[in-house]
């Protein structure tokens, strides 16, 4: 993308293309800066544009979250700690260590996205959980 074309850009991605080329040539980069201007309504249609898109997406997600948190439940209603032979307070404990996990490792998670991007992070999301998953088929007691 030229320089001219990038004078031209909208804020909500669209370009406008100029009727004369000599008219709108730039000759540096200090010109492009010293150009923008705030347009209040540009901005506000750019943030309907976000919450139309980003808001939806960032509910489902939660929505999804929840689900995970309330399978613990739904698993004991069904008969898990049963399966498992958990007495007392054996379920409890292992709810609060499942949700305090999910709590303490959110933050790390959000700047390993951060700083590594949303590729690596997943990545190697992905290879921890496995090794998580494979530990846990050697388990075979409560304690």
């Amino acid at each position: 993308m030229s320089v001219r074309e990038m004078k031209d850009i909208d804020p909500i991605g669209e370009v406008k293309v100029a009727d004369n080329p000599d008219d709108s040539c730039i000759d540096s980069p200090s010109e492009l800066v010293s150009g923008i201007h705030d347009d209040p309504k540009k901005g506000q249609a750019a943030l309907r544009k976000f919450d139309k898109w980003l808001v939806p997406v960032a509910f489902g997600f939660m929505v999804l979250s929840s689900f995970n948190r309330n399978n613990l439940g739904n698993a004991r209603i069904f008969g898990l700690d049963e399966d498992l032979g958990l007495k007392g307070g054996m379920f409890g404990n292992l709810t609060t260590i499942v949700s305090v996990t999910q709590i303490v490792f959110e933050v790390p998670w959000v700047i390993a996205v951060k700083r590594y991007g949303a590729n690596r992070a997943l990545g190697a999301a992905l290879l921890m959980w496995s090794v998580i998953m494979f530990g846990t088929a050697f388990v075979k007691t409560y304690t």
